[in-house]
């Protein structure tokens, strides 16, 4: 009886400890909130505590995450405030970073054979492809990243995206190919057929993006109109789109530009080769 009785004693005891922890039990503290973004205040403080443009510059690009308004009267008045020209420039690159999502990663190559042949692309679920189909034959073009750039004209910053090489590997002398584009949308506000600036010193090819004047500014996540060329869309086949060009391309470097990421598949038209002629007299 006396075994019983204790017993039920140390179950009453274990159970008065551990119902309260129980019930008054809190989950532990989490981690450390997340810092909240840089805005122009922010900036504006650091000009009037008499800190350096470098050391702002350190700030900007140092911040987790950014929340900057850079509409254009807004740029006059932080420009009015004391505010520099490289400051607001950067403050516009670091913005732009900020919306570039990073690409879908590659999935697994899938192109089974269709009416175009065994490389013609197919709709995949997470990526797009890109083929150019030209009097020589088609190819499939491989995507390049670039990086932003940016070139002060008088009271204008001009977005560049500097992409290796100032050459494309892929080159057609076809004045007018025809691109099939995998997608599952709509290839309009997406694709693009764009023109490059090679240089040879830089060894690199720049697609502009945009600008930012004290009165006007251009979007960074789209090519600037002015470098793009003129295509006519149909839809070939369920989530194939045929691009075509509605005048000849001239001889150079181009690219399919997809926005917002600023992946290029590049190539190059050249000059029509010329066709030999037997020798007189032979």
């Amino acid at each position: 009886m006396k075994s019983k009785t204790c017993i039920l004693i140390l179950f009453l005891v274990i159970t008065a400890f551990l119902i309260p922890n129980s019930l008054y039990a809190v989950e532990p503290l989490s981690e450390e909130a997340e810092e909240p973004p840089l805005t122009n205040a922010h900036i504006l403080t650091m000009v009037d505590l008499g800190l350096g443009e470098e050391v702002i510059i350190e700030k900007i690009w140092e911040a987790p995450v950014v929340d900057f308004d850079l509409e254009v009267e807004v740029l006059g008045e932080l420009k009015e405030k004391g505010v520099g020209t490289e400051v607001i420039a950067q403050m516009l690159k670091r913005n732009a970073a900020q919306r570039w999502p990073e690409p879908a990663p590659e999935p697994p190559p899938d192109t089974p054979e269709n009416s175009y042949g065994e490389d013609s692309p197919t709709p995949e679920p997470q990526r797009w492809s890109v083929l150019l189909s030209s009097t020589e034959g088609n190819r499939r073009l491989m995507p390049i990243q670039g990086t932003q750039s940016s070139v002060y004209a008088f009271f204008a910053v001009l977005f560049y995206v500097d992409y290796m090489g100032h050459r494309s590997e892929v080159r057609t002398a076809d004045a007018r190919p025809f691109f099939l584009v995998a997608n599952r949308e709509p290839p309009r506000g997406i694709f693009f057929l764009v023109r490059t600036d090679p240089s040879s010193v830089k060894k690199t090819r720049s697609v502009k993006v945009g600008q930012s004047k004290f009165w006007s500014t251009m979007s960074p996540s789209h090519p600037d109109p002015d470098w793009v060329m003129d295509v006519q869309v149909e839809e070939n086949s369920p989530g194939i789109w045929k691009l075509t060009p509605r005048r000849d391309l001239k001889q150079g470097e181009y690219g399919i530009w997809v926005a917002p990421y600023g992946e290029l598949y590049d190539f190059a038209v050249d000059p029509p080769q010329k066709k030999k002629t037997a020798d007189k007299g032979k």
